[in-house]
């Protein structure tokens, strides 16, 4: 399980920063601005917009784009969220089931429009996943999105919703869900993380060393999520992988080994493995043994073996998110720019 470092610390500034604050108040502001932009890396120069932290009293927006929960499942995540001390109110929809779907496609998609265009919402919170969110992005083009910046939060099929964002320009979370989140006490490390996360003060993530992994250094824009979900994205508007020098995380549950085969290998074919400064494998869940090999990591470890000289960047297995009911999932920012160090240490994933 990965421990936690400065994840209650508010976001401390490097020290190209500071040298921004040093010119910010010069007389020749422009000038200066300029010249603090030429000075960012160039992925941070492309990184996606911060929406504003939250605060207590922010409303948040729970909503249902792709499954429907129980609403016994949701109301003990909706009560973690009063005890953080913001304001969680359900969509109308929220709660709808119309063909193992919460509701429309219409009805899902006002919800979510509704939340991203309520002023007053700070922040939006999706019940749980499932399947039928890339439904609703066919007629929400990504400038609709950019109008609205705000944090929006889940992982597996929402990924789909997270990835347009990033394309939209908009940073978003990787993360359990109200129903994750009403599966552990308010005090449990990954819920606190997440909390802490919302507020502004960004994680550090350590993990220990595992046989797999491929040492190095990298730096990119954080990106990915369930695999299955960016494959049926890929090469659309709303597909984040099409983004430059990437750290890459995947998931997925469900998928057998020839499925995540064939998807490791798609991504290899389009390219986005050229593109990418580090690998992040998290976890993979409800598949069989099969093709010869007793797990998951054991089969993409062979198959990244095989093509060990086109893979010169550090890559991560078992990074404790993803799939798992009761393992911890720990947030992600998506479109943030983070630095990856894999050593015989272990693995460290900084923002």
């Amino acid at each position: 399980m990965a421990s936690f470092i400065n994840s209650k610390q508010s976001i401390t500034l490097g020290p190209v920063y500071k040298v921004y604050y040093r010119i910010m108040f010069h007389p020749h502001f422009l000038l200066n601005l300029l010249l603090f932009t030429l000075l960012l890396p160039a992925h941070a120069r492309r990184q996606p917009l911060s929406p504003m932290w939250l605060q207590p009293g922010d409303s948040i927006a729970v909503i249902s784009p792709s499954c429907p929960p129980e609403a016994e499942q949701i109301e003990p995540g909706m009560e973690i969220l009063r005890q953080w001390g913001f304001r969680p109110g359900m969509g109308p929809n929220a709660l709808k089931n119309y063909h193992s779907y919460a509701g429309t496609i219409d009805q899902r998609r006002s919800d979510l429009l509704q939340a991203l265009c309520n002023p007053q919402v700070k922040a939006v919170i999706c019940t749980r996943g499932g399947q039928g969110l890339a439904q609703l992005l066919y007629e929400i083009p990504l400038d609709t999105l950019r109008r609205y910046p705000k944090w929006v939060v889940g992982f597996s099929d929402i990924t789909a919703l997270l990835s347009a964002e990033v394309q939209a320009g908009i940073q978003s979370i990787h993360a359990n869900m109200v129903e994750g989140i009403g599966r552990y006490p308010e005090q449990d490390s990954v819920n606190e993380v997440l909390h802490q996360l919302l507020l502004g003060h960004l994680p550090s993530y350590h993990q220990a060393p595992h046989p797999y992994n491929v040492y190095g250094k990298g730096q990119g824009m954080l990106v990915g999520g369930n695999m299955s979900v960016l494959g049926a994205l890929a090469d659309t508007p709303y597909d984040m992988l099409r983004q430059k020098d990437i750290i890459l995380f995947i998931e997925d549950t469900g998928e057998g080994m020839y499925s995540v085969d064939r998807m490791f290998h798609q991504l290899m074919l389009r390219g986005v493995l050229k593109r990418v400064r580090g690998l992040i494998i998290g976890r993979f869940t409800d598949y069989k043994p099969d093709l010869g090999y007793a797990s998951m990591e054991e089969m993409l470890h062979k198959v990244i073996e095989r093509y060990a000289p086109d893979f010169d960047y550090p890559i991560c297995f078992g990074f404790p998110a993803g799939h798992g009911s009761h393992r911890p999932n720990v947030p992600l920012l998506m479109g943030h720019c983070v630095t990856l160090s894999v050593s015989a240490q272990g693995t460290d994933l900084t923002f």
